[in-house]
């Protein structure tokens, strides 16, 4: 093949070797794009139904190295009604928590309750231990929705328990940033919350990290009493749709819009007619139709 055979093949290809190559680029940073979207700035009450769950596991080394133990919690939602704490009924979502401790001989869980305020998702009542642990709260410990960085609330509350009898407590919450969190379930944005918490002179304090993809936390940090808790697994029904993939799904249209363009701009050009030869002065182009020649048709010499 003559260079510029090949040179006029390379330029009749472009084309489709552009769109092709911008479809790539597209394709790549689309599944780019969630991990590197910009942080989230506020997160509406998600929108709980019966069936969702949430996984959690950690993993933690004792005795100097001798001793691995495993934590998996299950926080699953299987349905709504009411409850009462103090004086007051509160329509609630009704929660249901197992946790599992392992280490390489043996297994413990524990299954608690949670009933959660359907409004706000605060908590109005706790069971744990068959029973043998009960709280609640009055009024319940709420969550300000939405929720955005740099926001902070903080309330007093009365708990009445059968371990503890009943006490005031106080606390605050505290929205400090945004950020992506890396979890066995994936990556996801999150927005940091921390939560101090005192009982008479007893304060505690815990950070968590909300996705609102997720409709829960995907990260919980206890002050030194357990490793994090990252989010394993999930059933989310009510999920909004990211905001990477309506992005993705628009460009993929334009790019796929262009080449089907390109390819029939390029087989339209293919089906044009060729123009008919050109006469020059010195006469007839080599080939042309002797009938259409202004003498009538030439002779052969006798």
């Amino acid at each position: 093949m003559g260079v510029k055979r090949a040179v006029g093949r390379r330029w009749r290809e472009a084309p489709s070797r552009v769109s092709a190559y911008a479809l790539t680029v597209v394709l790549t940073r689309a599944l780019a794009w969630p991990s590197a979207a910009a942080s989230v700035g506020s997160a509406e009450k998600p929108a709980w139904t019966r069936g969702d769950f949430w996984e959690y596991s950690a993993t933690e080394t004792t005795l100097n190295g001798t001793l691995t133990l495993t934590y998996r919690d299950r926080v699953e939602v299987t349905g709504t009604g009411e409850v009462a704490a103090g004086s007051r009924t509160w329509p609630v979502y009704n929660i249901t928590a197992t946790f599992i401790v392992s280490s390489p001989w043996d297994s413990d869980s524990f299954e608690a309750f949670t009933w959660r305020r359907t409004s706000d998702l605060a908590v109005v009542r706790f069971e744990g231990l068959q029973g043998t642990v009960v709280s609640w709260y009055d009024p319940p410990i709420d969550t300000q929705w939405p929720l955005r960085i740099g926001s902070s609330w903080n309330g007093s509350t009365t708990e009445v328990s059968t371990l503890r009898g009943a006490s005031s407590a106080s606390y605050g919450f505290h929205v400090t940033e945004g950020g992506v969190r890396a979890t066995p379930a994936g990556s996801f944005e999150t927005l940091r919350i921390e939560r101090e918490m005192t009982h008479d002179n007893d304060t505690s304090s815990e950070v968590t990290y909300y996705s609102p993809l997720v409709g829960n936390i995907v990260g919980e940090e206890w002050d030194g009493f357990l490793p994090e808790l990252l989010l394993s697994a999930y059933r989310f029904t009510n999920a909004p749709t990211p905001v990477a993939l309506a992005l993705t799904t628009v460009a993929l249209v334009t790019v796929l819009t262009t080449v089907v363009v390109v390819w029939l701009l390029r087989r339209r050009a293919r089906k044009a007619p060729r123009p008919a030869p050109r006469e020059d002065a010195q006469g007839p182009n080599p080939g042309s139709d002797p009938s259409t020649l202004k003498d009538g048709p030439r002779m052969p010499p006798p």
